[in-house]
């Protein structure tokens, strides 16, 4: 009865994602699909069952994008934003350009203070200034943090900084993910939120990370009560 019902909760959720066309959301659900694949055709060399999966998957996300206007229009979106910033066509009011433009900014910053970043409480500050300088014409709101947790570090503490969280930060992984697919899962979609936007800097992304680490892959790893 319980597997069920998670399998009803699972599907569920993945409807509910795709309605609601959270790009992270949907990056995480499709890299761990791949990842999961490659598992099932490399390691456990079961071929017709991975071609099923593909053949499975592919036909649930064209009816999904047929079926759904949200998912449609999101994808649509990106794509034309994409067009744009990636020919230096920044225009303001995009997010996915105001993404790409913070990436920029924190990319440029560490650059310029490779050994101690610009400090902590003054990256804010620091990222005006770059925008101020290289394009003005940008709105308030798209003035924030580099999209990428590296580059946050890198910006406030430079390269150190970055190494020293590179460091911590697998270093946690490793020492709570098993050898498990599951369990390696769970890990990936916590690294994919780091490189696509600044995480730890608000509450929802530390208790996440918490949540995952070591509740989830806590409970993964328990022994069974008849071993």
């Amino acid at each position: 009865m319980i597997k069920y019902i998670l399998c009803a909760l699972i599907i569920f959720f993945i409807v509910y994602l795709h309605i609601l066309a959270s790009k992270t959301g949907l990056v995480c659900l499709y890299g761990a699909a791949l990842i999961y694949l490659l598992y099932v055709i490399i390691v456990q060399k079961k071929w017709k069952a991975g071609l099923g999966v593909v053949v499975i998957a592919s036909a649930v996300f064209m009816l999904f994008y047929n079926t759904m206007p949200t998912l449609r229009n999101r994808i649509q979106y990106v794509v034309y934003d994409f067009s744009n910033y990636s020919k230096g066509n920044l225009m303001p009011g995009y997010n996915d350009a105001a993404r790409w433009l913070s990436i920029k900014a924190g990319y440029a910053i560490t650059t310029q203070h490779p050994l101690t970043g610009v400090g902590f409480g003054d990256m804010f500050a620091a990222v005006d200034q770059w925008h101020q300088q290289n394009h003005p014409n940008s709105l308030a709101y798209e003035r924030f943090l580099p999209a990428n947790e590296w580059l946050v570090y890198g910006t406030g503490s430079g390269f150190p900084g970055m190494a020293c969280f590179a460091a911590g930060f697998f270093l946690l992984l490793y020492a709570t993910t098993q050898k498990k697919i599951l369990s390696i899962l769970l890990s990936v979609i916590s690294i994919v939120p780091f490189l696509i936007d600044d995480t730890l800097e608000g509450q929802y992304g530390t208790v996440l990370l918490a949540f995952i680490v070591f509740f989830v892959q806590q409970k993964l790893t328990e022994p069974r009560a008849d071993t």
